[in-house]
């Protein structure tokens, strides 16, 4: 990992931890579960089915069947099941059927953290071309695959706007 070191204004020293998305996913698999949830009845917690050993959760989705009268009550991922958790309101009068699918991904977990760290030594303003001038590098650093584990990310960083005050 490489890192970025450049004088800016005042005497600090910061490091910025940047979360940057992994490479496309190469290998995933869908797992799904349906449930039959009864007339006039919910149902909050409904598991899918776990990823397969060597896949990690990465999505999901709940389906209410083809019934305008399943409504959706809550979603989110179950980590510890290593699946995604659904919840569903039956407002019909019959049994229906609703589906909880999981996206799984063989790649193990997206991001990976990269820190960029600028140390500031001299007393100096802040231009916008020296602004720019850093967020040039940062971006090099990590357009940049440094090796094994490493990854290039298709970031860009840019100013909006005019640099008006800086602190510490």
């Amino acid at each position: 990992m490489r890192s970025l070191t450049r004088t800016l204004t005042a005497s600090a020293v910061f490091t910025l931890a940047i979360p940057i998305a992994a490479p496309a996913v190469a290998n995933t698999t869908l797992t799904f579960k349906s449930y039959s949830i009864g007339a006039g009845s919910s149902a909050s917690n409904l598991d899918g089915s776990a990823c397969p050993a060597g896949y990690d959760m990465v999505s999901g989705s709940c389906h209410p069947g083809y019934s305008d009268q399943v409504r959706i009550i809550n979603q989110y991922p179950n980590q510890s099941a290593d699946t995604w958790r659904c919840g569903f309101r039956n407002n019909s009068s019959s049994t229906r059927t609703a589906w909880v699918y999981t996206l799984c991904d063989q790649a193990g977990p997206t991001g990976i953290l990269h820190q960029v760290q600028v140390s500031r030594y001299t007393t100096t303003s802040l231009t916008n071309a020296r602004a720019d001038e850093i967020l040039t590098d940062a971006t090099n650093v990590l357009q940049t695959n440094d090796g094994s584990g490493d990854v290039a990310c298709a970031t860009l960083w840019a100013r909006n706007g005019n640099v008006t005050a800086f602190s510490t």
